[in-house]
């Protein structure tokens, strides 16, 4: 069979060819079917060739259904579209999640554990990534359950010296300080919804937490900016707002005195760089004047 193949491949062939009108002619093509064969499919190759090549370096293809080209710039603009969708969605699902362990705080009720929390490799990474971004953590109702259940957590993790630092730790919680040296801009009114007062202070000033807790809030905020709460005991915390930089993480054990963050001008509640200093007790505010050593009026 395959020898019948090759002789009909090698065998030549005369190809006559006759005009239309009948006429007689002796125009003879003479070839072998291997060399028509090759003829056609070159012929093929070139035709296709050109159709491509006009379709590609002529604008008929963007009016062919199916065959829009996208230029460099465009796929750019694609790419750009894409990476900003993906920012705004991360976002998006950490104000969410954000927002939802607020209300779960301000309801009293405990916030479910991350199970990447119980991976130690996990926090060591995340605190790296965090050292200046931190995680958020919302306010609590209930304020001594929320300072409780901080300190429960501590004595999990310390170490044999916890007691010795618990007892240090408690005898500075009996008073509070102010949180900077500025001038007062605005006093405590709480008929206004306006829940502290107001330091004037230059953007970068040095925050201080008004007495040793746990800062059961440190992130940043749509109205509030960057903000951190700190927990003390007797059911007191303090709220700074309008931060610039946050020093301290949630969780973190300070000290009256210790820097926890610097101020500046950011939220939309704010015009000017300042410090918004609240304290509250058993979930009601108080006017920090009456309860800073250094603010006391009577």
């Amino acid at each position: 069979m395959f020898k019948n193949l090759k002789v009909i491949f090698k065998k030549r062939y005369d190809l006559l060819l006759i005009p239309k009108d009948g006429r007689s002619t002796d125009k003879i093509l003479r070839t072998s079917l291997t060399r028509a064969l090759l003829i056609i499919f070159g012929l093929m190759i070139i035709s296709n060739s050109i159709l491509l090549s006009f379709l590609a370096f002529t604008p008929i293809m963007d009016y062919l259904p199916g065959f829009e080209i996208i230029s460099k710039e465009e796929m750019n603009q694609i790419s750009e579209i894409k990476e900003k969708m993906l920012t705004i969605s991360k976002e998006f699902e950490r104000v969410k999640r954000n927002n939802e362990r607020l209300q779960l705080i301000l309801e009293g009720k405990p916030i479910p554990m991350d199970e990447r929390e119980l991976d130690s490799n996990y926090v060591k990474e995340r605190m790296r990534r965090d050292s200046i971004r931190l995680m958020s953590k919302p306010l609590s109702n209930n304020l001594f359950i929320a300072f409780k259940r901080l300190l429960n957590l501590f004595s999990q993790v310390s170490d044999s010296n916890s007691i010795q630092n618990q007892k240090q730790f408690n005898q500075y919680t009996l008073s509070f300080i102010s949180p900077v040296v500025g001038v007062i801009t605005q006093k405590f009114y709480p008929k206004n919804a306006h829940y502290g007062i107001d330091f004037a202070v230059r953007t970068g000033t040095q925050v201080r937490t008004a007495g040793s807790g746990v800062v059961i809030f440190s992130d940043y905020t749509i109205n509030d900016g960057y903000k951190i709460i700190v927990a003390h005991s007797s059911g007191y915390i303090t709220i700074y707002q309008h931060l610039s930089v946050l020093l301290k993480k949630e969780r973190e054990k300070v000290f009256q005195g210790d820097v926890i963050a610097l101020s500046g001008n950011t939220g939309k509640l704010t015009t000017a760089p300042h410090l918004h200093f609240e304290v509250w007790k058993n979930n009601k505010p108080i006017d920090p004047k009456t309860i800073c050593v250094d603010l006391y009026e009577k």
